[in-house]
């Protein structure tokens, strides 16, 4: 269900910040709405997600991961201009899933580093 905005909020703040909570949120396209009719012009989004992540508590309520062009593409759709966008990657040799890939016989783009993970995005309203 879609949440109305109370008038008061509108426009009001300066920057959000959606840190590690993107999984959680079953309908991200609205939820990227909302945020930017709370914040005023050329309002500021912080924003962290991760794609490569195992399923986790609550039981039931990780929802969704989203790729790096994914989190871009929303962006833009919901009203916001990308000014930074900072991979996440792999932090050990160990935590490399290209194997799991070729194993599973995926078909992962070409020409991308599989070692990205996850996205930190600065984000300005338009």
């Amino acid at each position: 269900m879609v949440q109305k905005i109370s008038k008061k909020y509108k426009n009001y703040f300066d920057q959000a910040f959606m840190l590690e909570v993107s999984e959680y949120c079953w309908n991200f396209y609205q939820a990227l709405c909302n945020i930017n009719q709370l914040l005023k012009k050329d309002g500021i989004l912080y924003l962290s997600t991760h794609f490569f992540y195992p399923i986790h508590n609550p039981e039931g309520q990780d929802m969704i991961r989203i790729t790096p062009d994914g989190a871009e593409k929303l962006l833009r759709e919901t009203g916001f201009e990308i000014l930074e966008h900072k991979y996440r990657y792999l932090q050990s040799e160990f935590d490399n899933y290209w194997d799991v890939m070729v194993y599973e016989k995926m078909r992962p783009r070409k020409n991308y580093d599989h070692s990205i993970i996850g996205s930190l995005i600065k984000a300005k309203k338009i």
